[in-house]
């Protein structure tokens, strides 16, 4: 006679999840402020004369995709677009003319997080890597604009906190420090 005794284990061996099984998905939309950090690059900027916009802020956006890999682990992309302080230089001699530079940058990097919390607060932290794109206008006394687009590495660590709202917003706070050394002279 067949055993009608039912199967302790329902899944598959190892606890992972079936192949047709769909995995979480989030989209993250971020908005970013902070004061500029200053380095080699702002320093050689002072050397030659100019002075930051002490009253703007570094500010952007930044776009977060993430697909769930594990309990905890989530994998994906983040896209940064930062603008920092404009930096001006005044012309001797020129009546109040001055040189102006702008600058920018956006950077698109393989992302990786692991969160603890329950089904309401999380706390998390991130790291990621991928290429940094910056962008330099010079508007210059005389009328004339000299732009320049660099590329280079881009690396990003990132701690938090979030809480659920509904099924599908929540709001989250955090530090974010990104290096991305694609501005040269």
């Amino acid at each position: 006679q067949p055993d009608a005794t039912p199967s302790a284990a329902s899944g598959p061996k190892g606890g992972e999840p079936e192949e047709d099984e769909r995995r979480p998905m989030r989209l993250e939309i971020g908005f970013l402020v902070g004061p500029e950090r200053h380095d080699a690059y702002t320093s050689s900027l002072s050397g030659f004369g100019y002075s930051e916009d002490a009253l703007a802020p570094s500010a952007g956006e930044e776009v977060h995709a993430l697909i769930l890999v594990k309990h905890g682990i989530w994998a994906g992309l983040i896209a940064t677009n930062m603008t920092m302080p404009s930096w001006t230089h005044g012309v001797t001699g020129g009546n109040g003319l001055e040189d102006k530079l702008d600058w920018s940058m956006r950077t698109l990097e393989a992302t990786g997080r692991y969160e603890l919390g329950d089904h309401r607060w999380h706390l998390f932290g991130e790291i990621g890597a991928g290429l940094g794109i910056g962008s330099t206008s010079l508007h210059s006394a005389d009328g004339m604009t000299y732009s320049d687009t660099n590329f280079g590495p881009a690396f990003s660590l990132g701690a938090g906190g979030r809480v659920d709202l509904f099924s599908t917003v929540g709001l989250a706070a955090g530090y974010h420090l990104d290096y991305a050394p694609a501005i040269h002279d």
